[in-house]
């Protein structure tokens, strides 16, 4: 057809699909642009979404010009294994009190299955204990059996070979329940602190 305004050419018509999914023919010297309009409306429409869903905010950073509440994760992490590793390292003299027996397999064989059944215990009453409380019992739970095998077992030798066997078992038990309980309530606690501090306690451990 011949050019009508100079350099602007009337285009032919051409079937534009409305949001409505109606079909419509334009004729308009600049068809392409209600193309355009409709692809960013769509667009617009999708980033919306995206943003809706992404989280508003992060964790908020507290206030730790020196370090310390990182540095006091990183010795919750040492501690959580201590007093277990406080029994189970001194292989040379449970061999030598209790020969003959699997003094070492049965202590790692109990603190993993306590553990179990702390974990799950901790799950199930997280909502009705605090989360002060559970790290405070567990660490009486974990230090308390080591002193008392310390002071009873070791030093003053109280009980018989057989009674000292039971009571050592009965001791990392408690112990790995103590260790279990505040672990999982710190990995908590530092969920709701950004990520560096959960690396802390990894780091600790």
């Amino acid at each position: 057809m011949g050019s009508v305004g100079g350099d602007h050419h009337f285009k032919e018509g051409s079937p534009v699909v409305t949001p409505e999914g109606n079909i419509m023919m334009s004729f308009s010297f600049d068809s392409y642009q209600l193309e355009e309009e409709e692809l960013q409306e769509k667009t617009g429409h999708t980033k919306g979404v995206l943003t809706f869903m992404e989280p508003v905010c992060e964790n908020p950073e507290p206030q730790d010009r020196y370090h310390g509440i990182y540095f006091a994760m990183l010795l919750a992490g040492v501690g959580f294994l201590l007093p277990y590793n406080s029994f189970i390292t001194d292989v040379d003299y449970l061999h030598h009190k209790y020969p003959g027996t699997s003094i070492v397999f049965d202590m790692s064989l109990t603190y993993i299955l306590v553990a179990l059944v702390a974990v799950i215990l901790n799950n199930v009453l997280v909502e009705m204990l605090s989360l002060h409380t559970r790290i405070t019992v567990g660490y009486l739970f974990a230090l308390g059996p080591l002193l008392f095998v310390s002071i009873c077992d070791v030093w003053l030798d109280l009980f018989s070979q057989h009674q000292a066997y039971a009571v050592n078992l009965m001791a990392v038990g408690v112990v790995a329940f103590g260790c279990t309980v505040q672990q999982s309530s710190f990995y908590g606690y530092t969920g709701m602190l950004p990520k560096r501090y959960t690396q802390g306690v990894m780091t600790g451990e």
